[in-house]
C-alpha cells in the first residue's frame, strides 16, 4: 500500500508539472526514479495512463479518469505532512494573550507559572488590558473575555463564568446596617465601576428579568483591586468579582448582601481567531487552562 501511495502522488505530481523533468525538480528525485514510479503505477492498475514523448506527455483516457484520485490524495499527504510538521516543531515559541487587568493579576502568574514548569520551551507573553484588542491587529494568538457577546469570527471556549455580588465590610455595616431589599440601597453608600457602572446603576435580578436600580455613590474607581480597597476599609458597598474577594470573605474582611437578587453570572471564553489547525503550543495552552479551571470549581463545590 505504501508503494502505491508513493506510485500516485507521483504520477499526480508529472500531470500538475506537465512532464517527467518537471515532476523530477519538483520531488528532488531523478527522471529515472520519476519514469519508474509512473510505470510501476501502470503496471499495478493494468493499464496505461500515459502517451509518452521526448519533450512532453499527454493522458490517456484512463490517465484522465484516474488522476483526479490521485491529485486527491498527493493533497491528503501535503496536509498530513503539514500537521506533522506543526507536531513535530512547535511545542516551543511565544504565546501572546490579552487578559483583563485584576483577572490577570489574581490568576495568570500561577496558571502561567505551572504551564511553563510542563512546557519549559514555550514562553508566555502577557499583556493586562481591560478593553477589546483586535487578535490579529494587535498580533496576538487568544484573550480572555469575560462577556456573553462575542465576535461571529471568534473560537470562544468557556473556562468559566464570574459573578459580582454586593460586598461590605463589618466596619460599614456597623455604622450604615445591611440592607435587606433593593429599596434600603437609597439609604446606602455605593463604590462604583466607573467603565462597568458607567449608568451610576447595579443590575439585578428582580421577577425572573433583569433590572438596573440607581443607587448613590461618593467615589467611581476604573480598577477592582482599588474597589476592594475602599470596600476593605469601610468606604462603601461595592460590586465584586467573587475571585478577587474570596480570601477577604472566608476571613470575614468582607461579606456579601442582597445575594437573591444577584445579576447573572458572566460567562468567561478564552478566544481565539479560527485559522484552520492551530500550533501545538496554542492548543496544549488552551487544554491546559480549561484543565486548570475545571479543577478549581470541583475544589470550590
Amino acid at each position: 500500500m505504501r508503494h502505491l501511495v508513493e506510485e500516485m502522488t507521483t504520477f499526480a505530481v508529472v500531470v500538475q508539472a506537465g512532464s517527467i523533468t518537471g515532476a523530477a525538480k519538483v520531488l528532488k528525485r531523478s527522471k529515472a526514479y520519476v519514469s519508474l514510479q509512473v510505470s510501476r503505477l501502470e503496471d499495478s492498475i493494468g493499464l496505461q495512463l500515459l502517451y509518452r514523448t521526448t519533450r512532453r506527455i499527454e493522458l490517456t483516457e484512463a490517465g484522465r479518469a484516474y488522476v483526479d484520485f490521485c491529485t486527491q490524495l498527493l493533497d491528503i499527504t501535503t496536509e498530513a505532512s503539514k500537521a506533522v510538521d506543526v507536531l513535530k516543531g512547535e511545542m516551543s515559541g511565544i504565546i501572546r494573550l490579552s487578559v483583563p487587568v485584576s483577572f490577570g493579576h489574581v490568576f495568570l502568574s500561577e496558571i502561567i507559572s505551572a504551564f511553563q514548569a510542563k512546557y519549559s520551551s514555550i514562553q508566555v507573553q502577557l499583556e493586562l488590558h481591560n478593553g477589546i484588542r483586535d487578535l490579529k491587529v494587535e498580533g496576538l494568538d487568544m484573550a480572555i473575555r469575560i462577556s456573553s457577546q462575542l465576535d461571529d469570527d471568534l473560537v470562544a471556549i468557556r473556562i468559566g463564568e464570574l459573578s459580582t455580588p454586593i460586598f461590605g465590610s463589618p466596619s460599614y455595616f456597623a455604622q450604615y446596617g445591611r440592607p435587606g431589599k433593593i429599596d434600603d440601597l437609597v439609604n446606602h453608600i455605593a463604590i462604583l465601576h466607573s467603565r462597568v457602572d458607567a449608568t451610576g446603576s447595579w443590575p439585578f435580578s428582580v421577577n425572573s428579568g433583569l433590572k438596573r436600580f440607581h443607587v448613590p455613590w461618593r467615589m467611581s474607581i476604573d480598577h477592582y483591586p482599588l474597589i476592594r480597597e475602599a470596600a476593605l476599609s469601610g468606604k462603601g458597598l461595592a460590586r465584586l468579582p467573587t475571585y478577587l474577594v474570596e480570601k477577604d470573605v472566608c476571613e470575614g474582611r468582607l461579606d456579601s448582601v442582597l445575594n437573591e437578587f444577584i445579576s447573572p453570572a458572566q460567562p468567561i471564553y478564552l478566544v481565539y481567531n479560527y485559522q484552520g489547525m492551530l500550533p501545538l503550543k496554542n492548543r496544549r495552552f488552551i487544554e491546559f487552562v480549561k484543565a486548570w479551571f475545571s479543577e478549581r470549581a470541583t475544589a470550590n463545590g
